[in-house]
């Protein structure tokens, strides 16, 4: 019996918490801080991960509807994905101007290295579908737009480029 009302108190916690801790102006403050340090982080900086890690996973477990949607989930996701979107978008475009081919691919592949770590320290699985979706389909509009300077036909292959690659 015991343990029953046990679940019920840490249930009424963290709805407490939510409605009366993790409100605005804090929830704002924390977003914006684990923005901030994600973005710092792509640029090379170290980072204390544990802490992003942390909070993220708090937010995974709070929720401030009556649907049970997380915090993370209706706050903080759209966010990270709106955020690499932009930035792995950005890079992308970058390699495409400053870059070969050849480097282009060499230069993607760093980047898809480091959303797969964003990922898997930071987002859901469910991000992680929506991320890799955006990333691949940077990555198809490339390689259709560079297929020509391949000799390829634009149907062709990635193994057909990669091979054709000089």
């Amino acid at each position: 019996m015991k343990s029953a009302n046990l679940l019920e108190v840490v249930d009424l916690g963290r709805d407490l918490f939510a409605k009366h801790i993790i409100r605005p102006p804090i929830k704002d403050h924390i977003i914006s801080a684990i923005l901030s340090l994600l973005r710092i982080g792509r640029d090379g900086y170290v980072i204390n991960r544990s802490t992003i890690k942390h909070c993220v996973d708090i937010l995974l477990q709070l929720s401030d509807d009556s649907y049970g949607t997380t915090m993370y989930k209706r706050y903080l996701e759209p966010l990270i994905l709106r955020q690499s979107h932009t930035y792995y978008s950005a890079e992308a475009e970058r390699l495409l101007v400053t870059c070969n081919a050849l480097e282009y691919l060499r230069g993607v592949n760093p980047l898809s290295l480091q959303l797969i770590f964003l990922a898997y320290s930071y987002v859901t699985s469910g991000s992680i579908m929506v991320l890799r979706g955006r990333v691949a389909g940077l990555a198809v509009l490339v390689i259709t737009d560079l297929t020509p300077s391949f000799g390829c036909s634009p149907g062709c292959s990635l193994e057909t480029i990669l091979t054709n690659v000089p």
